[in-house]
């Protein structure tokens, strides 16, 4: 047994490069004398989820985004990047002391249930959540109860339980609407199922002589598929560079170029976003905005310009580790800081009241030139915000 545990130790430090003070016996040998004395003392945990534990707890210290996948979470990242997931359909989200419901997703058991964002979660399956991990959190939400999930939620002053079953939800396509003669292309995801298909047979909807302009809503759009994002720039900005994609703890820079047709030359562009406009939805924010070809609209994105990469080490494991970051097509960083609006809204701001605002724009006061999309912008306006961690999906 201990023979296979000491393969599994060496895959584990050589991977990440903590011999080169010490010498690999030396530094084998002092970590295996640890486990055995902390399996001497939790007798009832295994070699496996120990290492497990060592490696999982190793990449989060290290890395924000850093997390070892067992094969339970595998088949939820697989169902995501097939555009669905089986679960409740909320996001949670740490703010401490508690877990909330951070958003909750349409035709969802949660919606269906009347969970609302900003419920207090205090219990899982009569699990207090005090003390408790987001890791943890999820686990009880995501483990298989064959009655179902139960909920101990706090709304302002009063409690409520929720009992609920997983159902399979698909991730919303991008859907178009129009108002006032004025296009509305909504994408919730860049992880909808088909999405560069159905991205396409919502742009061939839109009719250039009809539509006084174009609203592309990324309100609440965590992000996706980077390739998604790509797509969607491609059919806007023309022979530009769209973003660009540095690897980690080197100088590499990689240039992401547009090369499709240009569509809608003479049509205005506005972008809405929110604070959970994210990672491959904050990579459109900035190339549209650093080329000057839409005016970004709402409150400041959330500021996730780092690519996480998966590594498999094991077919029971997957290590997720960022890799990369991208930047505008300027050259600016906006992690952890976001990209500022050109025309900022309270947060407050109703739908209705966002949506008004600007069609105000398109038909009164959108500054920008449409004649000339390419023309690169100044610096982009950058303001440091401190934002929590990303809310993770039940």
């Amino acid at each position: 047994m201990k023979s296979h545990l000491y393969i599994i130790i060496c895959t584990f430090f050589w991977s990440f490069n903590l011999v080169a003070n010490l010498s690999e016996a030396e530094t084998l040998t002092r970590y295996l004398k640890a486990l055995e004395h902390i399996q001497k003392y939790h007798p009832t945990l295994s070699q496996k989820s120990l290492v497990e534990r060592s490696i999982d707890s190793l990449a989060q210290s290290l890395d924000a985004h850093g997390k070892l996948i067992d094969m339970h979470e595998q088949a939820d990242l697989h169902q995501q990047l097939r555009g669905e997931f089986k679960g409740i359909g909320v996001f949670i989200q740490k703010k401490s002391p508690h877990f909330i419901i951070d958003r909750v997703l349409s035709h969802s058991p949660a919606e269906k249930a009347g969970i609302e964002a900003g419920d207090i979660i205090l219990a899982i399956n009569n699990v207090q959540t005090t003390g408790l991990t987001l890791k943890q959190v999820m686990q009880h939400v995501q483990a298989d109860h064959p009655q179902g999930v139960k909920f101990s939620l706090q709304r302002h002053n009063d409690t409520f339980d929720y009992t609920l079953k997983k159902e399979k939800i698909p991730l919303s396509e991008p859907k178009l609407t129009y108002m006032k003669d004025v296009a509305i292309l909504t994408i919730p995801s860049f992880l909808s199922k088909n999405f560069t298909a159905k991205l396409h047979e919502r742009i061939k909807q839109i009719d250039e002589k009809k539509a006084k302009g174009l609203i592309i809503d990324l309100r609440g759009n965590g992000g996706g598929l980077i390739e998604s994002g790509l797509t969607l720039c491609n059919l806007f900005i023309e022979n530009k560079v769209i973003t660009q994609v540095q690897e980690r703890g080197t100088s590499n820079i990689k240039k992401y170029l547009s090369g499709g047709g240009l569509l809608f030359p003479n049509l205005k562009i506005i972008i809405l976003v929110d604070g959970e406009t994210a990672s491959t939805s904050e990579i459109v924010v900035g190339c549209f905005k650093d080329h000057k070809r839409a005016l970004i609209v709402g409150n400041q994105t959330f500021g996730k310009a780092s690519i996480q990469s998966l590594i498999r080490i094991h077919q029971d494991w997957l290590l997720q580790l960022t890799t990369h970051h991208y930047l505008t097509p300027n050259g600016t960083s906006i992690d952890q800081q976001g990209i500022k609006p050109d025309v900022p809204l309270s947060p407050e701001t109703s739908n209705d009241s966002v949506l008004e605002k600007a069609l105000t724009l398109l038909n009164t006061g959108h500054p920008l030139q449409t004649n000339n999309p390419d023309e690169t912008s100044k610096k982009s306006q950058i303001s440091a915000i401190n934002h929590p961690q990303k809310p993770t999906v039940a």
